[in-house]
């Protein structure tokens, strides 16, 4: 598949963004004047990573019309996130208490817990009665996405050629459900099990279609503008605007009550994946840009760790913008060194090894 250098640089700069975010949550959302808004919003990345995820997997088939063996997808997908996912996890595990900080004993990582999470079920676990474990050990939560993201993986090959053959029904399907679920959670169960239902893999499909469908009209040479990916980007800027609160938590509620969100969010990533792609852009498409994009696996899986040790660890201080720049650039250190090392001794070793595998098990 060619590559498509634009969607390494969103992806690199949707990691950034995360880093951005929890810095801010971390340091008790500081009041950065004007700027809180969009910030509080940055929870959004997430969305982001989902969009390009779908456009990526889904261009291979898009282009050939077939979707190709799937022992070798499987592979290539586990390769891809299973080994440093699990160097998070034992970091996670082994320096649980420099991490957490004076609250380390009141709620260690739970047997439970550990299952889940080396079984990408953490989000469908906490359904369970009576299941202790919490996300990403509470000491590094957004590992949650995993969970949401390996459901797509398994999903796809099941129904990637039949939405390339009516993608328009495929998407209107998908947003009308993403809406309609999330609006019997919100009516149908209390504030704690709402919310738990909310980061259900069903409750992304929105998301998920939106690069699905990307990835069609890219194939088929849409024609794309640059004025177009400013435009995008413009809409996509408005939706963290609009998502945006006061506090962290009044963001994040606020965003998984609003029905308008749900699609527009897919809406507007979808159209930034496309239009940067299409349009080759050159602020996504440029060596850091791509450099970013390489680590940025590593980033996210990281960045939360880095800065609590930060925090718990070193001192750092929370409650002022002051807190808020300082934490922010240790963390965008801390975090991009921790994915370089990820890319370099994790992750890249083992997609040479599956490539290598690959090609000695087609030559036999």
């Amino acid at each position: 598949m060619r590559f498509v250098g634009a969607l390494e640089g969103l992806r690199g700069y949707a990691a950034l963004l995360m880093v951005v975010y929890h810095a801010w949550v971390l340091t008790g959302g500081p009041l950065l004047g004007g700027g809180r808004a969009v910030l509080s919003g940055g929870f959004l990345a997430v969305d982001l990573f989902f969009v390009l995820s779908a456009f990526v997997l889904t261009l291979p088939a898009a282009r050939s019309g077939e979707f190709g063996a799937w022992r070798d997808y499987a592979i290539r997908r586990a390769a891809r996130i299973v080994p440093a996912y699990y160097v998070a996890l034992a970091t996670a595990l082994i320096l649980f208490h420099p991490l957490a900080g004076p609250a380390a004993d009141r709620r260690p990582p739970t047997v439970d817990g550990l299952l889940a999470h080396l079984s990408f079920l953490q989000v469908e676990a906490r359904l369970i009665p009576g299941y202790d474990g919490t996300l990403g050990f509470r000491v590094d939560p957004p590992l949650w996405t995993l969970s949401v993201e390996v459901a797509f993986y398994v999903a796809l090959p099941f129904v990637v050629i039949a939405f390339l053959k009516r993608p328009l029904l495929w998407l209107v399907a998908a947003v009308a459900g993403t809406v309609v679920l999330r609006a019997l959670a919100l009516h149908l169960a209390d504030t704690s099990t709402a919310d738990r239902l909310l980061s259900l893999p069903p409750m992304y499909a929105a998301d998920f279609a939106a690069g699905m469908a990307g990835a069609w009209l890219y194939a088929r040479g849409v024609t794309i503008r640059g004025w177009m990916a400013v435009v995008a980007l413009a809409a996509a800027l408005a939706v963290l605007w609009a998502s945006g609160a006061a506090t962290a938590d009044a963001a994040r509620l606020g965003a998984r009550q609003s029905l308008w969100l749900a699609v527009a969010t897919p809406a507007a990533f979808g159209a930034l994946v496309l239009t940067a792609a299409g349009a080759n852009v050159k602020w996504a498409d440029n060596p850091v840009a791509r450099w970013l994009g390489k680590v940025s696996f590593g980033v996210f899986l990281f960045h939360f760790m880095v800065m609590l040790f930060c925090l718990n660890t070193l001192g750092f201080g929370r409650g002022t913008n002051r807190d808020f720049v300082v934490l922010l650039l240790a963390g965008v250190a801390g975090s991009l060194a921790a994915g370089y090392a990820s890319w370099r001794l994790v992750e890249a070793p083992a997609r040479r090894r599956v490539r290598q595998a690959q090609l000695t098990y087609a030559a036999r």
